[in-house]
């Protein structure tokens, strides 16, 4: 009586390849994750850095107060002021993995009584991915910001 043997599956070497693609994909899928979430996180917080800009520009604008937002590198925070000797009334901080230079611009972010900066100029936060250079025009624009892939 003759036997036959009918093998259905794969052999191991046909795993190992599969093995290994799937491998390949999942690294590149983590390394575009880990990119856009860098970029993610830098987008809020540079969302709520615009509105604190307004924030004290329209406070500047409406009252007496000479109101400024402090750039404190060293700690990875900025501050919102009515003046240097005042307590902050409100201290944003952002990730410690982040670089903030301060290329043109001074410590303290100011406004005149029309809206203009008084110290207009740039500065650059780097981020793991990404180096982001923040713009502060002459005139009443805010801010702007240019992103580039380090």
């Amino acid at each position: 009586m003759s036997q036959s043997h009918n093998q259905v599956g794969f052999t191991l070497i046909e795993l190992l390849i599969v093995l290994s693609f799937l491998q390949l994909i999942l690294m590149f899928s983590s390394f575009h994750y880990a990119k856009s979430q860098d970029l993610y996180q830098f987008q809020l917080w540079y969302v709520q850095f615009e509105h604190d800009l307004l924030y004290v520009q329209k406070k500047t604008m409406i009252t007496t107060l000479d109101m400024t937002i402090q750039l404190n590198p060293n700690r990875y925070n900025y501050e919102i002021r009515y003046s240097p000797i005042y307590s902050p009334e409100e201290i944003r901080t952002y990730n410690k993995d982040w670089q903030l230079e301060l290329l043109t611009t001074s410590y303290h972010l100011r406004f005149s009584r029309n809206g203009n900066f008084k110290s207009p100029g740039q500065m650059r936060l780097t981020t793991t991915y990404y180096s982001h250079q923040i713009y502060f025009p002459f005139g009443k624009g805010r801010a702007y910001v240019i992103t580039k892939e380090r």
